[in-house]
């Protein structure tokens, strides 16, 4: 049964979050992966987080909609009954703190796209969706106008020119 005071719970999540981030500042996974004492109060701090979402029962998704509560509630359950089968990265994961959705994060996905050295059009299609889920965002006010404008304002990359036309055009032929 949920509890009466859903700040309370949502108190306690923030503050489970902001310790995480304090136990893992400076920190990566590898060093994540050798310090015991930290995963262990990462565990505890997920547990709470999963504690207090169970808490906000049906509340949660209208206070804060989009989050992924029945999987927040389920972390939980897996720390407490299948902890042998939860990985340190698993919860290097959820400890780590996420990007902000911004210009500078869309530029860095852009890059990482070609260093994985995807097609150009590959590239373009995933960044015509994330500028759609930015202005989406602004429409329902959930991402400032100004920072989806930054974001839409992120270029593509431009296609080489190889294709048929180039060939005929080298050849003399028409395009």
């Amino acid at each position: 049964m949920p509890f009466s005071e859903a700040s309370l719970s949502l108190t306690d999540i923030l503050d489970a979050i902001a310790a995480i981030e304090q136990f893992t500042q400076d920190m990566d996974l590898d060093s994540f992966r050798q310090d015991p004492k930290t995963i262990a109060a990462v565990e505890r701090k997920l547990q709470v987080i999963s504690e207090a979402a169970v808490r906000l029962g049906e509340q949660a998704e209208a206070l804060c909609p989009g989050l992924p509560w029945r999987d927040i509630r389920g972390i939980g359950n897996w720390l407490r009954h299948q902890y042998d089968r939860v990985d340190i990265e698993t919860r290097w994961y959820c400890s780590e703190p996420r990007l902000a959705f911004n210009r500078n994060v869309v530029l860095r996905y852009r890059i990482s796209l070609e260093q994985k050295q995807y097609a150009p059009s590959t590239i373009n299609l995933r960044l015509a969706a994330v500028r759609r889920i930015a202005y989406e965002a602004a429409d329902s006010g959930l991402l400032s106008p100004e920072l989806a404008a930054g974001i839409r304002r992120v270029k593509g990359v431009r296609r080489a020119c190889f294709g048929r036309s180039t060939k005929l055009v080298e050849s003399g032929g028409t395009a």
